[in-house]
């Protein structure tokens, strides 16, 4: 009897024994098998930078005359730019004029930076004539980039009758005497000849300076008491206008003349050194 308890027992030990050696590497391997988690963030798209646009003004550069009715062009070099304001700034005035955008000359709906071009028709309404600089505004997002025309152009009357603008000198000059001075104009209108005057405050005697045949100045000249004023009259220090007349080499068209719009200053040589 005491036999078989002790067999029972040994049998149960040796049973015990072979089920927990069998279900070690069990749990063991499936311990092994999970993977701890890990705080790993889902990749971000790539944001786009923006980058600076910028602009080269092509046309008007600063020698045209756009007559108003007539169509012209602008034109420029643009990079990484979304979208271009163009402007004109009144070179006299300081005044800015917006140009819009005609869907009809340039056959398509809006204004595109990539084609560098864009018709315009010169208005003759909320535009006077004038000396005038284009004024461009490339923007790409948030960034944008100014440029200006380096020199100014300008808008005239749509009809024959010719233009003189007159630059210098200005009322703030000092002309020395026994020095060359440059007058400075610009001339739209058929060909023609110049005669360049001064004359002083006070006097009806024009002081006859030269004549020339360009349509763009300077005219210069040597400015000395040998310059004859009519009278018995010479170049001596005051106050002087100056005056353009242009004389069309055809007879039947009208002469046009400018005189400046206020007095400058004729200084002698010794006034000028002391000063």
């Amino acid at each position: 009897m005491k036999k078989t308890i002790w067999f029972v027992i040994a049998t149960a030990i040796i049973i015990l024994i072979v089920i927990g050696g069998l279900s070690f590497p069990r749990n063991k391997m499936m311990e092994e098998s999970i993977i701890p988690a890990t705080n790993v963030e889902p990749e971000k798209p790539a944001q786009r930078v923006a980058v600076q646009p910028s602009i080269e003004i092509l046309s008007p550069y600063g020698e045209e005359v756009w007559q108003i009715g007539n169509r012209y062009q602008f034109k420029w070099r643009a990079s990484n730019t979304d979208s271009l304001i163009i402007n004109l700034d009144n070179v006299d005035t300081g005044a800015r004029y917006g140009v819009g955008f005609d869907k009809a000359l340039n056959d398509t709906e809006t204004l595109s930076p990539e084609t560098g071009i864009m018709n315009w028709k010169v208005r003759d309404t909320n535009l006077p004539v004038g000396r005038y600089k284009v004024f461009m505004t490339a923007l790409n997002g948030n960034l944008a980039t100014y440029t200006s025309s380096s020199d100014y152009f300008i808008i005239v009357e749509s009809t024959p009758e010719a233009e003189i603008v007159l630059n210098s000198p200005m009322v703030s000059d000092d002309w020395v005497m026994g020095y060359e001075h440059d007058i400075n104009y610009f001339y739209y209108g058929p060909q023609a000849t110049f005669n360049f005057a001064m004359y002083r405050e006070g006097s009806l005697n024009r002081c006859f300076l030269g004549t020339g045949t360009l349509e763009r100045g300077p005219f210069t000249f040597r400015l000395d008491q040998k310059i004859n004023c009519g009278n018995g009259e010479y170049v001596t220090p005051g106050r002087y206008k100056i005056e353009i007349l242009a004389l069309p080499e055809d007879t039947s068209l009208i002469s046009k003349m400018i005189t400046s719009a206020d007095y400058f200053n004729v200084v002698s040589h010794e006034k000028s050194s002391r000063e």
